[in-house]
């Protein structure tokens, strides 16, 4: 790993299939918020490359934490990918190595789907190897390969996508007004949005923009989008 460093927040991924839990866990939310306010020490998370942002190896509820209390960066360190893996599976790894040993271990039913996965993305990992990576006996994994796969339950809204949402929502919002603001400074005059060749042309950037939301969009004013904005970066929805 390397040594620890700075990353901004608004370059780390939670993305739900990098992390086996299939919930957020809110009172290690509430604790790291508390730690990190008291100025208690706060392990980096880990995290690993993917391109020009970061996935979560290690570290999801200290990431929520900070974002909670508004910080802009969070002190990291990174995990390199071994020859057989990608960004993600290697994040995933990692992430499932920690959640199976951490003060909240993985459910049974959390270590047998992480298993169950394993068995269906690494072929290159053995039985052993994947029994200490999902923190069960060798017996259980042979046992669960042999069986017919459960219909995996409708899986549960992870935490992760929910969070990853709520940011492609703010970066759409941060779009639409660049969008009205580059209007703004191309009609100057104020005299071309109030012609109908002005009004036309608008319209037909809304359309090749949004599609049949096109006229839902056009509905709103740059300050009530400014507003909208505000309240999703403050975290009030």
């Amino acid at each position: 790993m390397s040594e620890p460093f700075s990353v901004p927040l608004d370059r780390i991924q939670l993305e739900a299939r990098a992390w086996p839990r299939t919930a957020v866990i809110e009172q290690r939310v509430h604790l790291f918020v508390s730690l990190i306010r008291s100025g208690e020490h706060v392990s980096p998370v880990e995290l690993v490359a993917q391109g020009d942002v970061f996935l979560v190896a290690d570290g999801v509820h200290r990431v929520l934490a900070a974002r909670q209390l508004k910080h802009r960066d969070v002190s990291a360190v990174l995990v390199s990918p071994e020859p057989s893996e990608d960004p993600l599976a290697c994040a995933y790894r990692r992430a499932l190595e920690t959640s199976t040993r951490c003060a909240v271990p993985l459910t049974v039913r959390e270590r047998r789907k992480a298993v169950g996965r394993l068995l269906a993305d690494r072929p290159d990992l053995s039985h052993r190897t994947i029994a200490r990576l999902a923190g069960v006996s060798h017996d259980s994994v042979d046992r669960w390969a042999r069986e017919l796969p459960i219909e995996d339950e409708q899986p549960e809204e992870n935490a992760c996508a929910v969070v990853n949402a709520g940011a492609a929502v703010r970066r759409g919002a941060r779009s639409l007004l660049s969008f009205l603001h580059t209007l703004d400074e191309a009609f100057v005059d104020g005299q071309a949005l109030s012609s109908s060749a002005g009004r036309a042309y608008v319209a037909t950037v809304f359309r090749k923009s949004w599609g049949e939301h096109a006229a839902d969009w056009s509905r709103f004013g740059a300050e009530e989008l400014l507003e909208i904005a505000q309240v999703l970066e403050m975290g009030e929805t």
